[in-house]
């Protein structure tokens, strides 16, 4: 896949300057969030967990994918314990998310990951981001599911 050839990269975001975080050491995405964004069809893969190990994990993993070109679409996810992740976490920040790791001796290493082509509380309470992970379930170009369960999944109970 050649991205270069077939869009107008503007790399505007309203929350991020990328000059500034390229300044400050950030290590940007190889291939632009426009190519890898997804309005409403071609959803490839879908993570139920929106939390830090998604963050953590499953989109690096993707940014990786995508500036590799082993993927074409960025990761929609769906959180299912607390809408306010999507509501503060996500959708303030169109999805992006600045990684930083602490290494060994203090070294911190910091990127810029635009994955996360779409964010959505998943509860039957929520008509619209509900309807729309239905959907993602319809489309035929979806090859992956997967899912993060904390304990806040477990369903812990007491016997009293």
């Amino acid at each position: 896949m050649n991205w270069n050839n077939n869009i107008s990269v503007s790399r505007k975001s309203r929350m991020f300057d990328f000059a500034a975080l390229k300044q400050a050491g950030v290590t940007m995405p190889i291939v632009p969030k426009e190519v890898t964004d997804q309005s409403d069809t071609q959803f490839q893969w879908l993570h139920f967990g929106g939390g830090n190990l998604y963050r953590a994990f499953h989109a690096e993993v993707t940014q990786t994918l995508i500036d590799q070109q082993a993927l074409t679409k960025g990761i929609v996810v769906c959180e299912t314990f607390d809408e306010q992740v999507i509501d503060q976490v996500y959708a303030p920040y169109e999805n992006d998310i600045l990684e930083v790791i602490m290494h060994e001796g203090g070294r911190l290493e910091k990127k810029l990951l635009q994955s996360t082509a779409a964010s959505y509380y998943c509860h039957p309470s929520h008509a619209a981001s509900y309807e729309q992970i239905r959907k993602v379930f319809r489309e035929p170009s979806l090859q992956l599911v997967t899912v993060t369960i904390t304990e806040k999944g477990y369903g812990k109970k007491t016997m009293a």
